[in-house]
């Protein structure tokens, strides 16, 4: 903390991209669980049929599965959906880049991906009517489910790195993201307009039936996982 101000180092320790932040061990935490959650549930339920877990990434990136347990990517075929080509880079002809929308698979067929995961992406999809399209379409399509995304009653932003912006109305967050970040009024209103944190309250009616874990930063709701 040396050479920092109180208010720096939270927003240091609550950055999951910086290495030796709390926020990033958290990740790495969250990872572990999933594996986890791979293991004992989906992985026993093809383990008898000696074949590849399939997985749906919504909105997903090479570099996250790499990050995970070499287990996963050994042991599934992961797609990865995107509204742009993301086409995967590795070797592995395990992991694939296809284009599409979370908040419409009607070309996957009801229960025929072992997983639909998601990492904090249902909160960039759109209003409301489309944060439930894409959880409709994840219980549809998936045996299973698991889906992260930050808590919009923690603090600070995460995608901003900003205190409580996200209670603003929007004009005002508007103003404020694009002085923080130095962007143009436009670029502002893209970032603010695509960013809509959900409340517990939201995501346990979006994902009726599931179960709901939290992620802990000093003792406050970081984020949440649902899973099924």
């Amino acid at each position: 903390m040396a050479g920092m101000s109180i208010k720096s180092w939270i927003y240091h320790q609550s950055d999951s991209q910086t290495d030796n932040s709390i926020s990033y061990r958290l990740r790495r935490k969250r990872m572990e669980k999933y594996l986890s959650f791979y293991k004992s549930t989906v992985m026993e339920e093809v383990r008898s049929e000696n074949r590849r877990v399939e997985i749906l990434d919504l909105g997903g990136e090479e570099k996250f599965w790499h990050a995970c347990d070499r287990y996963i990517i050994d042991t599934s075929n992961i797609t990865m959906l995107n509204l742009e080509d993301r086409q995967a880079d590795s070797s592995s002809e395990s992991m694939k880049s296809i284009v599409g929308d979370a908040t419409d698979l009607s070309v996957y067929a009801d229960q025929s991906v072992d997983l639909v995961f998601s990492n904090s992406v249902i909160e960039h999809v759109g209003d409301l009517s489309k944060m439930k399209a894409m959880a409709d379409e994840a219980m549809r399509v998936g045996k299973h489910i698991y889906i992260q995304t930050p808590n919009k009653f923690f603090p600070i932003e995460p995608h901003f790195m900003m205190l409580f912006v996200q209670f603003l109305p929007k004009k005002l967050r508007v103003k404020a993201v694009a002085k923080k970040w130095n962007l143009s009024r436009e670029e502002a209103i893209s970032q603010v307009n695509g960013t809509e944190l959900l409340s517990l309250r939201t995501l346990k009616k979006l994902f009726p039936g599931c179960k709901v874990s939290r992620e802990y930063f000093f003792g406050m709701t970081k984020s949440f996982s649902v899973f099924r």
